[in-house]
């Protein structure tokens, strides 16, 4: 073989096998070594490795074949900010996830930031929504020290407008303590509620407050109505309500005298008493002012003497200008 420069040479194929061997000079000898023995059972340092087919910010992978890649849209590191981003080039966040676009409802997987634990940091924070690295809309989760100038630790749930505002909607403390900012405690499933089983109680599963409209159902024909109202207030299974019933004409009947359209049918006897009456009952020439029952499997309310006896139509004095209130409690 005639002598060339390395230069002349041609180029070898690539990557090489490792059993092609080169000429080195050992002990003043020139002899040969294959590729494959050239780095056996010694340690190659790449510190000082110039790379020079990758950008600033390269996190570089293995890819096909085992060769090194880069792919910055989708993995890349920001040195000046110490900010890793996945799915974007452009990470807002120590740690941010994207999955990618530019409109409304992309969602950032996840973010972590001002991890420093200063007080105010936020820690972390998940499922945010954002476009081009700014917040919209959406939610996120976060973990921090003294945020808003509470003291301790807490981790909260926020909720994002379109305008970019953020606000806290749900705290949890370390005293275990969930606070409601701007919401209320929804229970989903019917026949659920809080659970007071702990302190030796049951299970709080309604509470309701509203309206109704009372009526005579019994003891009076060919009523006309100058006002009918009601409320009530219901907590578990007891109901507290009050109501008014004013009449303009009426016809006395020979029947027992009721008061119906309570909101809710009763299961037990209830009770309550007047809080005002216009002199219908306690004027009448054959009854006193009348024990008030709520009867049980009705929505009407029944009104006894001290004999036991039921009031009837009849008994009521003046009827058909009768006006007067009532308070009482039943469980339903």
């Amino acid at each position: 073989m005639a002598d060339k420069k390395i230069s002349a040479l041609a180029s070898a194929t690539t990557p090489l096998a490792g059993t092609e061997v080169l000429p080195i000079v050992q002990s003043g000898s020139t002899v040969k070594v294959s590729v494959g023995n050239l780095t056996a059972g010694r340690n190659v340092s790449v510190k000082q490795l110039s790379v020079t087919d990758f950008t600033a910010g390269s996190v570089v992978f293995a890819g096909a074949a085992g060769l090194y890649e880069q792919d910055n849209t989708n993995l890349f590191w920001d040195n000046s900010n110490n900010r890793l981003g996945i799915g974007t080039s452009t990470p807002v966040t120590s740690l941010n996830i994207y999955n990618g676009g530019s409109g409304v409802g992309n969602v950032v997987s996840a973010t972590i930031a001002n991890t420093d634990g200063s007080a105010g940091s936020q820690a972390i924070k998940i499922g945010s929504y954002q476009t081009g690295g700014t917040v919209l809309s959406g939610a996120q989760i976060r973990a921090s020290y003294n945020y808003g100038g509470n003291a301790g630790t807490s981790i909260s749930l926020d909720y994002c407008t379109v305008s970019g505002t953020i606000t806290e909607g749900l705290r949890l403390d370390t005293s275990g303590n969930a606070t409601f900012n701007t919401g209320n405690l929804v229970v989903g499933t019917a026949g659920k509620g809080i659970d007071f089983s702990a302190n030796g109680g049951d299970v709080l599963k309604q509470y309701d407050e509203g309206t109704f409209t009372p009526t005579i159902s019994s003891g009076a024909t060919g009523i006309t109505y100058a006002g009918q109202s009601g409320w009530y207030t219901r907590v578990g299974r007891v109901v507290t309500f009050g109501l008014n019933i004013v009449i303009s004409a009426a016809s006395a009947a020979a029947a027992n005298f009721k008061v119906g359209g309570l909101p809710f049918t009763a299961s037990a006897f209830g009770s309550g008493s007047f809080a005002y009456d216009n002199g219908t009952f306690i004027n009448s020439s054959t009854t006193n002012m009348p024990m008030i029952f709520v009867t049980s499997g009705t929505t009407e309310i029944s009104f006894f003497q001290g004999n036991g006896s039921q009031v009837q139509g009849t008994d009521i004095n003046a009827i058909g200008s009768m006006n007067f209130y009532i308070v009482g409690t039943y469980i339903v």
